[in-house]
């Protein structure tokens, strides 16, 4: 997409009238794409206020349960955001400082307490593991993993 979207804008160079017209709509609408594509591999975290005030506001819910199937086997079903969910933690993860640093103080927003309990998650989690902490601690900092 990106390549195609490159060879679009060197085109629109040398394009006039209706027709430079038609190639900047079509790169309207391929960056879109793009943006659809990315987000079908790599889903985005929105947040919302707890007031869920605006017309925007999409609430989010926090349950989770054990479900047994017929061999008595126990699986943990949650819908919404959950930390159970690996992917989850993974984005989190990614973006935590920025959004602990964002969320400091807001205590009317999902984000704080979302940043408050992932902390306390992940110092339970790693506690007896003081090495996989500091990686962790790394990673989040965005140092490499030749430097680590």
């Amino acid at each position: 997409m990106r390549e195609s979207i490159k060879r679009w804008e060197e085109l629109l160079k040398q394009a006039s009238g209706r027709e430079a017209f038609i190639i900047k709509h079509t790169l309207i609408e391929m960056r879109k794409d793009q943006y659809v594509i990315k987000n079908a591999y790599r889903r985005p975290i929105i947040f919302t206020r707890l007031t869920r005030s605006g017309p925007y506001s999409i609430p989010l819910h926090w349950d989770e349960w054990i479900e047994y199937d017929n061999d008595g086997n126990a699986a943990i079903k949650y819908s919404g955001l959950s930390f159970c969910d690996s992917k989850i933690c993974s984005e989190i993860m990614q973006v935590y400082p920025a959004l602990k640093n964002r969320s400091q103080g807001n205590f009317l927003g999902d984000t704080w307490y979302m940043c408050l309990d992932f902390g306390a998650l992940m110092d339970r989690a790693l506690a007896e593991y003081p090495m996989y902490k500091r990686i962790v601690e790394y990673k989040m900092e965005r140092i490499p993993n030749t430097e680590i």
